[in-house]
């Protein structure tokens, strides 16, 4: 699977790039332009996409990937570290995406992955 990680948090990002990266293909972006240039790139399977980016909100990401990409809207899976805002709460409240929060298990993300396999 290719997955694109979304997440401005470096170590967390090599983290979850070593632990996935020998079954998966794991390309990492550290901010929403970052994203934005790799999903016009190449295409993923899935993207692992953090809510609080520092350059603009998760949420605004997510409607402009939706828009220019509709397929992976659905395969999607939102991380959140806890604390997020109006917006972001409002968006999970009304998605059915996965959505893990930080810290998780690496097992509950392969979960994720697999459910969006079988879709």
């Amino acid at each position: 699977m290719n997955i694109l990680l979304v997440e401005d948090y470096a170590r967390f990002a090599q983290s979850l790039e070593l632990a996935l990266g020998d079954r998966h293909r794991v390309v990492v972006a550290p901010d929403a332009a970052a994203a934005l240039v790799a999903l016009a790139r190449q295409s993923f399977d899935a993207v692992l996409l953090d809510l609080g980016l520092p350059d603009r909100p998760g949420e605004e990401l997510f409607a402009e990937l939706t828009a220019r990409w509709p397929a992976l809207s659905a395969r999607t899976i939102f991380l959140t570290g806890g604390a997020m805002t109006a917006p972001a709460a409002e968006l999970l409240e009304r998605l059915p995406n996965g959505r893990l929060e930080k810290p998780f298990p690496l097992a509950a993300l392969e979960a994720e992955l697999q459910r969006l396999s079988g879709a």
